[in-house]
């Protein structure tokens, strides 16, 4: 997906961008927000074990991206502009274990 999170301060991703919705189908259904993790095409953070780089063409990703799964947060659907693809059950899997480990739990 791509969303608009406005407004941001301080360090927060701004900006229309690619995201990752994280979370399950049947909380998409009744909520009318999203979790959402920020994509970006900065390579600098690749290497932090709080995200994940994703390789260009998964999800849809017109570039290498870095999803900073540190920088999580929940975004009404309102904000969502289209969607651009979906990642690789290896990558979600990937996702799932450095989200536990920026949340505090190891897999």
């Amino acid at each position: 997906m791509v969303s608009r999170p406005h407004p941001t301060q301080g360090s927060e991703q701004a900006g229309t961008r690619p995201i990752i919705i994280f979370q399950n189908d049947l909380v998409s259904q009744f909520s009318t927000t999203t979790i959402a993790i920020p994509i970006t095409t900065n390579q600098r953070r690749a290497a932090l074990p709080i995200c994940l780089p994703i390789e260009q063409g998964n999800g849809g990703l017109s570039q290498d991206s870095v999803a900073l799964c540190f920088q999580m947060r929940v975004l009404d659907k309102t904000r969502l502009i289209r969607k651009i693809g979906q990642l690789s059950p290896e990558i979600i899997s990937q996702l799932e274990d450095v989200v536990l480990l920026t949340l505090g739990y190891e897999s």
